[in-house]
C-alpha cells in the first residue's frame, strides 16, 4: 500500500460530507483560491499578467469573483481588461475583441487539476480497508466523477459498481416518492416527505452534473 499523504486524508474526510467527495474537495479548492486571491494575490505581478493575457476568468468564475463584493479587487484586476478593449477599438482592430472569452481560465484549470488528483487518490487507495469502509458509507461519487474514475481504470471492482448502482437507484426511488407527493390525485396515499426528501430534486441535479460551474 502506498504511503498516505495529505490528499489521502483530505479525501477520507470528504467522505463524511453529504455530497460527492470530489465535488466537495474541488469546491473547497476554489474557495481557497479566491480567498488567497482577495487577501494576497490581487497585486501579484505574475497573477495580473496571466489574468490579463487570458482576458480574465471564464463567465462563470467572473461572476463567482463578483459574488465576493470586493470592489477594490475587481477594479484593480479588471481595469487592465477595459484598457485593452479601448486600445483595441482605437486601433480599429477586431483581433483583440475576437479573442475575448478565452477558453483558458485559471480557476477552471485549477478545478480540473484537483478533480484529476482526487480521482487518482480514490483509485490508489480504494483497496485500503479504512479508506474503502469510509467510501462505502459516503454519498458516493456524482456521475461525472464516477465516469472520471472509470476512464482511469481498466476494470472497476464489482463492489464499486454495485455501490454506485445502489446510490443512484436510491436517488431514483426518492425522486419517484417526491413526484408521488406532488400527485394530489393519490389523496390519502400521497406520501409525507421528510425535509431531506423534499430537496431530492436538488440532489438529483448535483448527482447528475457535479458541482456548479463544472466543465463537461
Amino acid at each position: 500500500m502506498p504511503e498516505k499523504h495529505l490528499s489521502y486524508f483530505a479525501v477520507l474526510d470528504a467522505f463524511n460530507s453529504k455530497e460527492c467527495p470530489v465535488c466537495f474537495l474541488v469546491k473547497q479548492q476554489i474557495e481557497k483560491y479566491f480567498d488567497n486571491l482577495l487577501y494576497e494575490d490581487v497585486n501579484d505581478i505574475i497573477f495580473r499578467r496571466e489574468f490579463r493575457k487570458n482576458h480574465g476568468f471564464c463567465n462563470y468564475h467572473s461572476y463567482k469573483f463578483l459574488s465576493y463584493n470586493d470592489g477594490l479587487a475587481i477594479s484593480l484586476t479588471h481595469r487592465d481588461l477595459i484598457v485593452d478593449v479601448i486600445e483595441g477599438l482605437k486601433s480599429k482592430s477586431i483581433k483583440y475583441l475576437s479573442k475575448r472569452g478565452s477558453d483558458k481560465c485559471i480557476v477552471c484549470d485549477l478545478a480540473k487539476e484537483a478533480e484529476e488528483r482526487y480521482a487518482s487518490v480514490i483509485i490508489e487507495y480504494m483497496d485500503d480497508e479504512d479508506f474503502q469502509s469510509k467510501l462505502l458509507s459516503s454519498e458516493g461519487l456524482c456521475v461525472p466523477h464516477y465516469k472520471t474514475l472509470l476512464t482511469k481504470m481498466k476494470s472497476p471492482p464489482k463492489w464499486l459498481t454495485d455501490f454506485h448502482l445502489k446510490r443512484y437507484k436510491d436517488i431514483l426511488s426518492r425522486l419517484d416518492k417526491y413526484l408521488d407527493s406532488c400527485n394530489f390525485s393519490l389523496g390519502e396515499k400521497c406520501p409525507v416527505l421528510t425535509n431531506n426528501e423534499k430537496l431530492i430534486w436538488q440532489k438529483t441535479v448535483k448527482m447528475l452534473f457535479g458541482f456548479e460551474g463544472r466543465l463537461k
